[in-house]
């Protein structure tokens, strides 16, 4: 099910590589998009966990709900992308903090809210 998940992260490393070759406005809009399309990344990755826990689907059908939620539900993605960036920042200010909560806060806190955006549509 992770497959895709790194073939999008070669991609936006390889995107970010090619941003270091240009400047000007072309390097402003480009970075832009990359932001963008990072983010979106990002919360389709918050889905896909849940998504796979919760659902026994075929891999197609799963990859394309991940796909779509983060358009679907724009409330629960800007919740996770706030809070990845909130976790992110007091990372950054307390670097100490970085080792002691890993990858497990992140995941924690995003699934928490893309759970409860999945039992909300489930009771639908």
């Amino acid at each position: 099910m992770g497959a895709p998940v790194w073939v999008v992260l070669l991609l936006l490393t390889l995107d970010a590589s090619a941003l270091q070759v240009l400047d000007g406005p072309a390097a402003a809009v480009l970075t832009g998009g990359l932001v963008v399309v990072s983010a979106y990344a990002l919360v389709a990755l918050a889905f896909l966990l849940p998504a796979v826990r919760r659902y026994d689907t075929p891999a197609g059908r799963t990859w394309r709900f991940v796909a779509a939620a983060p358009l679907v539900s724009p409330g629960t993605a800007v919740a996770v992308l706030v809070t990845l960036a909130a976790i992110a920042l007091v990372i950054w200010t307390v670097p100490v903090l970085g080792p002691l909560v890993g990858v497990s806060l992140p995941l924690l806190a995003s699934g928490w809210l893309v759970d409860h955006r999945l039992d909300t549509l489930d009771a639908r």
